[in-house]
């Protein structure tokens, strides 16, 4: 068969436009093979964290000046909005007042005393005091009578309340016990302070019956002969610590279990 110019032409041209094709499949697979995603683990200083952050490319990726110049501004960003570790510095274990000897000092009945310790000798009016529970605190009053002018009589009602002190309210004891800075250890339910000495003066009452309230707002019952006590004299009945009498102690509190108000 002879092939004319017109049929070699065609021939050439049938040729060229399957190469033209192969060509174009072949840049066309390489080119979606390499729209992958970019997967940058950023190594967090300090710290055993990975931050992951996926990019997709859709048609070529970018140089990599660029995806350097990305990666670290990203990185800026993180380290100056990241929030500090807060640092907890542990507490020491409480076995009885030995762990804390260098707070205070052991008195001569076993208690334990502030450096500063002294005998309270301010003056103390105890009648009329009233306890009532305000706002989550436990505040101590004095309501001061007043005088009906139409009839000359003492009456109460919307008379002033003082506030002589407040307590807070707490279910369980502080980690760390406090030492005693007086011998003025809690008010009792009269108005009248208890003093740690005077523990023979509430031994006979029993363990149900509430004596008034420790300075850091635990309560006070009469002795126990049946409770194991820690080192300041309190123990956790029901979800609520407290203190008790025994005995043989030789006053009512060891240590404040939590943090004592002054007086």
């Amino acid at each position: 068969m002879v092939l004319t110019t017109r049929n070699w032409l065609l021939y050439l041209l049938l040729v060229g436009g399957l190469i033209v094709a192969i060509v174009y499949t072949a840049v066309t697979e390489s080119v979606a093979n390499n729209q992958a995603a970019v997967l940058m683990a950023i190594d967090t200083e300090n710290t055993d964290e990975q931050i992951f952050m996926a990019t997709s490319t859709a048609t070529t990726l970018p140089d990599r000046a660029e995806r350097l110049r990305v990666l670290r501004e990203k990185l800026a960003v993180y380290r100056a909005t990241r929030p500090e570790p807060e640092v907890v510095e542990a507490e020491p274990e409480v076995a009885g007042a030995e762990t804390v000897k260098d707070l205070a000092e052991e008195g001569e009945r076993g208690e334990l005393l502030c450096a500063d310790y002294k005998t309270h000798t301010g003056f103390w009016q105890s009648s009329g005091l009233n306890f009532e529970v305000v706002e989550g605190a436990r505040i101590l009053y004095r309501q001061q009578p007043s005088t009906d002018l139409a009839t000359a009589e003492t009456v109460t009602p919307n008379s002033e309340r003082t506030t002589i002190l407040q307590l807070p309210i707490q279910s369980l004891p502080s980690a760390r016990p406090k030492c005693l800075s007086s011998d003025v250890v809690g008010v009792a339910h009269d108005g009248s302070l208890l003093r740690n000495n005077e523990v023979s003066m509430y031994r006979i009452f029993g363990e149900d019956t509430h004596l008034g309230y420790a300075l850091d707002g635990f309560p006070i019952y009469g002795r126990t002969d049946r409770l194991v006590l820690d080192a300041c004299g309190g123990v956790v009945v029901d979800g609520q610590y407290r203190y008790h009498l025994t005995a043989d102690r030789a006053y009512l509190l060891g240590c404040f279990a939590g943090t004592p108000i002054t007086l």
